[in-house]
């Protein structure tokens, strides 16, 4: 049996661990807070560090609060890795968590500082969910993987989903439909303030809600594909889109012109526009996405150009040759962050600014390693808390050209 060991945690890690040392060694211990002494077994060793558990909690924290995403089983709702603190203590930890990432660079560059923006709502803040479909002979479970993906727990009501969803999804389970689903069904429920609660079986027709259209009006306008990529915390996308245009804005005079790359449905580029962008391009692989950003610049009276085109072939044509001059180029790729051929011509262009939105501190932290040793210097940075209770959250920085 594995001998107990007495700890004390220091701080939060990436993905929501404490992080305590003993004997040497480190130790991440999931569920615990910064200053809480705990007795911990490890779980599993590693070379650097440990993975441990707790056993008990002998100090709590000040900042622990009762657990608020538990299943009616009991069991915690997979992900929520931070729903027995204080939501103060959370947006400060990640806050944390990103400065960290920034400034592990050891150049002799001067510590950026990390403005923390939280979220409007740390609960119900979801306008999109994805359940799965589990069936173990006549029982059938709809809603979400286990940590390791092995079953599917039942969710009756998601904490994370906004009450509409919420309701959309009790009236679903209800109907006969719900009664036939096979094991690896998804259920997708969307919900806008134009077009309501919509719920709808992997790509089949509508069973709750109004009729599915092919596209949805998000916050401000903007339309957008209905199994498209869009942000699922409206309060914080609103407030992210407003620091985009308000940084571009600030830096106007030596970079008035925007390319958008991965530009989605167009938020970013057409927020931008009205700030008085006298040139906005847009370049996103998407068509459809592309075709929602073509009718958004005309609902928003802005004059803008997208194009359906792959940015990783063609990186060298959009980023080279000086056509970033009096550019700024914002950047918003997917988790996995800029391919090496992209980070490496927007490291070589004449753009003088750079804003780049991550997902992904990781990631986004070895890009950045290329864009400062090429002389782009990080001016600033913020997290939005877009996923409050979750290990994640939205990035944004803004770098300029030494």
């Amino acid at each position: 049996m594995q001998k107990s060991i007495e700890l004390v945690i220091e701080s939060l890690a990436y993905l929501g661990a404490g992080v305590a040392r003993h004997g040497g060694c480190v130790h991440f211990v999931p569920g615990t807070a910064p200053g809480e002494r705990v007795v911990a077994e490890v779980a599993r060793r590693h070379k650097n560090f440990n993975e441990a558990r707790v056993v008990q909690i002998l100090e709590p924290s000040p900042d622990r609060i009762p657990r608020c995403c538990v299943l009616p089983s009991g069991e915690p709702l997979p992900g929520a890795v931070y729903d027995h603190l204080r939501y103060d203590a959370e947006v400060r930890a990640k806050a944390g968590q990103l400065a960290g990432f920034l400034n592990r660079r050891g150049n002799g560059a001067p510590a950026v500082e990390v403005e923390a923006v939280a979220s409007p709502k740390d609960l119900h803040y979801r306008n999109k969910a994805v359940l799965h479909a589990g069936v173990d002979g006549a029982a059938r479970r709809l809603g979400y993987w286990n940590g390791d993906r092995t079953r599917v727990l039942d969710v009756v009501a998601c904490p994370f989903a906004c009450h509409e969803i919420n309701a959309a999804l009790a009236e679903f389970r209800a109907r006969p439909e719900s009664k036939q689903l096979s094991a690896r069904d998804t259920v997708m429920l969307r919900w806008t303030e134009h077009d309501g609660a919509l719920c709808w079986v992997n790509d089949g027709p509508n069973l709750v809600g109004n009729p599915v259209a092919r596209h949805l009006t998000e916050a401000g306008g903007m339309m957008v594909e209905r199994d498209g990529f869009y942000q699922v915390n409206p309060g914080v996308a609103a407030l992210l889109t407003e620091r985009v245009a308000q940084w571009f804005g600030e830096g106007r005079a030596t970079a008035p012109r925007v390319l958008d790359l991965y530009c989605g449905a167009g938020g970013f580029a057409i927020a931008c526009g009205l700030r008085g962008a006298e040139e906005v391009r847009g370049v996103e692989l998407d068509a459809g996405a592309v075709a929602c950003a073509r009718v958004n610049t005309r609902r928003h009276g802005v004059r803008a150009r997208f194009e359906a085109l792959d940015v990783e072939a063609g990186a060298e044509a959009l980023l080279g040759g000086g056509r970033c001059k009096g550019a700024t180029v914002i950047v918003d790729p997917p988790r996995r962050g800029l391919s090496p051929g992209v980070c490496q011509a927007l490291a070589a262009s004449a753009a003088p600014r750079i804003l780049y939105i991550s997902c992904d501190p990781a990631t986004l932290a070895r890009d950045l390693q290329i864009l400062n040793a090429a002389g782009y210097q990080t001016r600033r940075a913020a997290m939005f808390d877009m996923f409050p209770r979750t290990a994640h959250f939205e990035s944004l920085v803004g770098l300029e050209k030494n």
